[in-house]
């Protein structure tokens, strides 16, 4: 299937002629051996060489199309022992953002619908420039306190594409995600959390904190919470 993004015919006859394949995934090179025998034994060759930056921008664009897919969300929970208890939550968040919080409500963080292919970093210097205290793949809940920023990142890529984009940062933080986009409070970790989305998450986790802990579940159902069991850890 031919994308979108190739809107001229020249770029369309090219990517038909050398065996590519563009998905909304990745970009498939399939050339079997005896075109490929018959391209390096001919002129075709320069044609390949004088089109390669039209491969470069296909790559480019599948690439980000690969890396840019499933959001995250990322909690700060103020317990340092567990990911449970009263929190800010970040929701939906893209790789490479950075989430910032005060060093107080950090004690620890969990980041949710992770997997193997996502790897998430947390530090304690108010920033996500230097430093990391900590890194790991899938879903993980980091405890010992102190935790100030986290992001996450695409750490799988696909071999075909590595050598038309290796200059491209896909690591590093490229970006701040403001305030907190809500707050969560988790009983027990087990089961879920009840989660409450609001511009005002500073406002709405200090009258929950002044609550007592029989009573917060159920100000939370009042305020329009909802459980998700999916934030177990």
């Amino acid at each position: 299937m031919i994308g979108p993004f190739l809107q001229t015919p020249k770029e369309k006859a090219f990517v038909k002629q050398h065996g590519f394949v563009v998905t909304t995934e990745y970009l498939l090179l399939s050339v079997p051996l005896s075109s490929t025998l018959s391209i390096a034994s001919s002129r075709k060759m320069v044609k390949v060489i004088a089109d390669d930056k039209i491969l470069r921008l296909v790559s480019l664009v599948s690439l980000a199309l690969l890396s840019g897919a499933g959001a995250v969300d990322i909690i700060f929970y103020k317990n340092s022992q567990a990911c449970d208890g009263a929190g800010y939550s970040f929701n939906g968040v893209s790789k490479q953002v950075c989430c910032i919080v005060s060093a107080d409500d950090g004690g620890s963080v969990l980041f949710r619908d992770m997997d193997g292919c996502k790897t998430s970093v947390v530090y304690n210097n108010g920033g996500c420039d230097s430093n990391s205290v900590g890194s790991g793949t899938g879903n993980l809940c980091y405890v010992g306190g102190g935790y100030t920023s986290g992001y996450w990142y695409q750490s799988c890529r696909r071999r075909s594409l590595l050598s038309f984009v290796s200059s491209v940062d896909t690591s590093s933080c490229n970006g701040k995600a403001g305030k907190p986009t809500g707050i969560v409070f988790t009983e027990d970790s087990k089961s879920g959390s009840w989660k409450l989305t609001s511009p005002d998450a500073v406002g709405l986790l200090s009258q929950l904190e002044s609550l007592p802990q029989g009573e917060k579940v159920n100000w939370l159902k009042a305020k329009g919470a909802i459980f998700d069991p999916s934030t177990a850890s």
